[in-house]
């Protein structure tokens, strides 16, 4: 009987790494494309109506709150270590924010790599808040591996997304149109890939 006390005092250790089921953990870029918006979707604007832009057309007015449904952006994604993180993602969004443009915003994701022939995909929900210079954006997504030949594997995400302007645009469209020079991804964050059962 003590023999097998010690016997599983000893292996104790190795079942709870063996528990732990991470494949890989890392850094993880998202780069807006110029022209990341795919699908405009559908905008309302509650408490304000509509206006005319000269550049975007159509937005709500500075005293309307902005409620965007089934947009469809793009974006490069780029993973350290890994390259299960490497490739297009395409999301959409559903926001509900107000006149400043701050509040919760969620959709649906999908990532498809460039190194494999299965995907990710998933949702993920975030809030936006102003800071007086830009736009940041808390987003946390779930993913999980999909495709005929996928391993059982889970993708979570956070990233802090950074927007110049009110309504979201690549930095690359904000330099065209408006002469600045912003540079680098709009969003930066961690990840954590893990095999689930």
């Amino acid at each position: 009987m003590k023999r097998l006390i010690i016997l599983l005092f000893c292996l104790l250790p190795l079942n709870l790494s063996a528990g732990n089921n991470i494949i890989s953990e890392g850094e993880m870029t998202q780069d807006f494309p110029m022209f990341m918006v795919l699908m405009p979707g559908t905008m309302d604007c509650p408490g304000g109506g509509y206006v005319e832009d000269p550049i975007l057309g159509t937005i709500c007015h500075p005293d309307a709150n902005i409620h965007f449904r089934n947009a469809l952006i793009t974006m490069v994604v780029d993973g350290t270590p890994s390259d299960m993180l490497v490739g297009n993602a395409f999301m959409t969004i559903n926001a509900n924010w107000n006149e400043n443009g701050e509040g919760p915003y969620y959709g649906e994701y999908s990532l498809i790599l460039d190194h494999y022939s299965w995907s990710w995909t998933g949702s993920w929900n975030a809030k936006r808040e102003f800071n007086g210079a830009e736009w940041v954006s808390v987003i946390k997504f779930v993913a999980y591996a999909t495709g005929i030949d996928a391993p059982p594997y889970q993708l979570r995400m956070e990233v802090i997304g950074l927007s110049k302007s009110l309504y979201p645009a690549s930095y690359e469209l904000l330099n065209l149109l408006f002469g600045t020079s912003f540079t680098g991804p709009e969003g930066i964050g961690t990840y954590t890939i893990k095999q689930v059962d």
